[in-house]
């Protein structure tokens, strides 16, 4: 039977593993709110987003749960992990350091302790692209403690870091930015080209490259931002639809990329919307329900859509039928603030 590894808000047994529907084993990990599989071992890498502040390397060899290791990370409310270019570091996210940090994988899949740690630049890269929008006032001590103040009052807040070719496009919720770095061999993360500028008031959250398209889920504004590539670099000109109808507050959380269809979490309604990327930016293609309520993460396992809903406490299972057809097939109730799915290697 498959098995599957749930992350949530859950300060006590935060990690949970599915056969089939049931939950047949727990971890102890406080608000592992993102989850990544390792691409070949019985492994899983858990960030905790609460005050436990670690990253965990958890094992589901054999039908289990067990952590392995759990190693500092420095940083606060790391909120996404994901793989650098080259597989062999993970790269994490930190809304509120407004920090990444890389983290060596050992043969064994084992995360170590964080390898180098980079602050997001921020207003202080603003400055750097000389637009007048950006130049505000900052206070230069404020690196010593925290990130600088950006145009929302946030100040840099990472989200996400996607890769793309070589280089990993970060998401700024704070700044209004996607930072563009690269990460070395020796785990060192370094600027790679100026960042990519988002209308100010967008929070850039989540981000996913479609071909030559880029495509950004904004929670603050609510919208779907899209540019695309100019050169070795991004155009500095790009559109913006609405991640839902209805003219309601989105908060849209999540995105999620298949072939030229982008899937974005509207947590204000509840819904999925279905988008197609274009040569002219973005179409809208459906809004369907997301089965629950605060839909915070999408993604595809066994040919369906799988629907964590935070709100709600369940996991919809959506078959596709056509871009424009979506039907709820089950729900699997019964689990605490649900945030993140991930296949469970054996």
């Amino acid at each position: 039977m498959t098995g599957y590894v749930v992350g949530s808000y859950q300060a006590v047994d935060g990690l949970v593993r599915l056969e089939g529907d049931a939950v047949t084993a727990r971890v102890d990990i406080p608000t592992p709110t993102w989850v990544l599989a390792h691409p070949t071992l019985p492994v899983v890498y858990a960030v905790s987003e609460g005050v436990d502040q670690s990253l965990h390397t958890v094992s589901t060899a054999g039908g289990e749960l067990r952590r392995v290791a759990s190693a500092p990370t420095g940083g606060d409310e790391g909120c996404h992990v994901a793989f650098d270019p080259s597989g062999r570091y993970l790269v994490v996210s930190y809304y509120g350091t407004g920090t990444l940090t890389t983290h060596a994988i050992g043969d064994d899949g084992v995360a170590t302790a964080p390898v180098d740690t980079w602050m997001l630049p921020g207003v202080e890269a603003a400055y750097l692209t000389g637009d007048p929008a950006r130049l505000v006032p900052i206070d230069r001590a404020w690196y010593a403690s925290g990130p600088p103040e950006g145009p929302l009052g946030l100040g840099s807040r990472a989200h996400q870091a996607v890769v793309d070719g070589d280089e990993m496009l970060v998401a700024d919720l704070g700044a209004d930015m996607v930072h563009r770095v690269r990460i070395g061999e020796d785990g060192a993360i370094a600027v790679a080209a100026p960042p990519i500028l988002l209308p100010v008031g967008s929070g850039p959250r989540h981000l996913v490259v479609v071909g030559d398209a880029l495509v950004v889920d904004c929670e603050v504004s609510g919208d779907l931002w899209t540019t695309r590539r100019s050169g070795d670099g991004w155009a500095a000109d790009g559109t913006s639809v609405r991640a839902a109808g209805g003219g309601v507050e989105t908060h849209p959380s999540d995105l999620f990329a298949d072939g030229d269809l982008v899937y974005v979490g509207n947590r204000g309604p509840s819904t999925i919307g279905v988008f197609r990327v274009t040569p002219e930016g973005i179409a809208a293609v459906a809004e369907i329900p997301s089965g629950g309520d605060r839909p915070r993460m999408i993604t595809s396992l066994d040919g369906q859509l799988w629907i964590a809903n935070q709100g709600s406490g369940e996991i919809a299972v959506v078959d596709r039928v056509a871009p424009d057809d979506y039907r709820l097939a089950r729900k699997i109730p019964g689990l605490a603030s649900p945030t993140c799915i991930v296949r469970a290697r054996d």
